[in-house]
């Protein structure tokens, strides 16, 4: 995720990043707007959407570039905005606020619409601001700019235009996914090597296939389930007030381990409390099942712990060995499988 930079600009991988999360913005500004009453005559305006400055909090590596510090974006709130359509003559008053990184601007600017002279790129300005492109052009939010003015054109321009808006950020939220997948499949990875390290001391490992389901459950989700992890970050990325306190790309690896984790643990049956129980089961050596629920429950009374839980906890090592294909199948289980405390698992369940 990202490369060396020169001092003073913009880290290049979250510039790609928020260029496309901008799109997806608009899209969904754009599909609501859509829905309410246009102005025969008015004007789309998008707003940028991101703050680029020298972070004011300790970001570590990614904020230090080539001779000096990168610029790191911060999301801007926009009220009403970002995505604007202003009748003719009309003028809209936007508060705006950026918070993040250690840093809290907050300011207003107006837009106008009405007819006025385009510069030389075809863009309507008034001072140093323009009006149109929002972030996907590479144009990031000026904060000192507190004045815009845009060209009005007819309803079925700016119908024809929110529809594109749409479309737009429907395709960036697949390319965002499809350049999130290598990041995901590099922490399911991780997460895999850690957890089989703590069940089987590496001896079983899932096959390619069952780590491309959990990567593919990650990013799709279950079957028939309205969203995933990946896509639930994502929709936290496009939030203003979401990722306040750390940087987006701190945000968005952290995330990818704990959701990678927790998602592999779903796959192979293994509940949140299995580590914590395989791991007092091996520092006290308690080998019975029900004085080992006895114990954890006096010892973590909050984790309300039951028979079912504690048998899947204890039974996880098995169940990657057998995913595996019998990696570290041992005789004792050839004649009826066992728990980390030796116990049958047939009769442990019936319990």
């Amino acid at each position: 995720m990202g490369g060396r930079d020169r001092a003073g600009s913009r880290h290049s991988w979250l510039d790609t990043l928020t260029r496309s999360l901008s799109r997806i913005i608009a899209g969904q500004h754009a599909a609501t707007l859509l829905a309410t009453d246009l102005p025969a005559d008015g004007a789309v305006v998008d707003l940028p959407d991101w703050l680029w400055s020298v972070p004011a909090i300790d970001t570590g590596r990614k904020a230090a570039g080539d001779g000096g510090a990168l610029l790191l974006p911060i999301q801007v709130e926009h009220s009403p905005g970002p995505l604007l359509v202003i009748p003719r003559g009309a003028a809209v008053d936007v508060l705006w606020r950026a918070l993040g990184l250690g840093i809290d601007r907050a300011g207003s600017l107006i837009v106008h619409c009405e007819h006025t002279p385009l510069d030389h790129d075809g863009r309507l300005t008034t001072g140093s601001g323009t009006t149109d492109g929002g972030d996907a052009d590479g144009r990031g939010f000026d904060p000192d700019v507190t004045c815009l003015t845009a060209r009005p054109t007819g309803r079925s321009r700016i119908r024809a235009r929110l529809s594109a808006l749409v479309r737009d950020g429907q395709h960036a939220r697949w390319e965002v996914l499809r350049d999130l997948e290598p990041y995901v499949r590099s922490a399911v990875r991780t997460a895999h090597s850690n957890l089989t390290l703590e069940l089987t001391d590496g001896a079983a490992r899932l096959d390619d296939t069952e780590l491309q389901t959990v990567t593919d459950r990650l990013i799709l989700g279950h079957d028939g389930a309205p969203d995933s992890p990946v896509l639930r970050l994502l929709n936290r990325l496009i939030t203003p007030g979401q990722v306040t306190n750390v940087d987006l790309l701190h945000h968005i690896r952290r995330t990818l381990r704990r959701d990678a984790a927790d998602t592999l643990l779903q796959h192979i049956g293994d509940p949140r409390v299995g580590a914590t129980v395989r791991r007092f089961a091996r520092q006290t050596g308690i080998t019975d099942p029900d004085r080992l629920l006895v114990e954890f429950r006096r010892a973590y009374p909050q984790s309300k712990l039951g028979p079912d839980r504690l048998l899947r906890s204890l039974s996880t090592p098995l169940r990657v060995a057998d995913a595996s294909g019998g990696a570290g199948r041992s005789d004792q289980r050839d004649h009826g499988s066992a728990d980390i405390c030796g116990n049958p698992i047939g009769a442990w369940g019936e319990r």
